[in-house]
């Protein structure tokens, strides 16, 4: 009888051991879902303030594309008058003066290098069309 008392306690010993290990093995995986939850929201947030983030480089860029195209459009200018002063170097030096043609296209020259700056400074300013600035 003795015998049958313990083994009978081994055995409910041993189903409680099972209980034991389920019930933390389900604690365990419920602390782990838990965590996983927090790990979610994490990312969703840190999505939610790089998408903000992403917006305001976005419209920070797009502001630069006119800077750009009016610092292109002030280097086009510099570039036509360097050209024009050369033509104009070049003939004094061949002929010993300027013509009237060639202070016109400096004075042209020099005219659309200062539009260039106005236009530099201006913020409502909006960069010419390719086709204009290729001909």
């Amino acid at each position: 009888m003795r015998e049958a008392l313990k083994a009978s306690n081994r055995q409910a010993g041993a189903y409680k051991g099972w209980v034991t290990r389920w019930k933390t093995t389900a604690e365990g995986l419920e602390l782990e879902r838990k965590r996983l939850e927090v790990e979610v929201e994490t990312h969703l947030h840190d999505k939610r303030v790089l998408s903000t983030q992403l917006e305001a480089i976005s419209k920070d860029y797009q502001s630069m594309g006119t800077v750009l195209a009016k610092l292109e459009h002030f280097e086009n200018a510099v570039d036509e008058l360097r050209r024009l002063k050369l033509v104009a170097d070049e003939q004094s030096l061949s002929a010993g003066y300027w013509s009237a043609n060639a202070q016109n296209d400096l004075r042209s020259g020099v005219d659309d290098f200062l539009e260039a700056v106005d236009q530099l400074m201006d913020d409502e300013w909006v960069a010419p069309s390719q086709s204009s600035t290729a001909s």
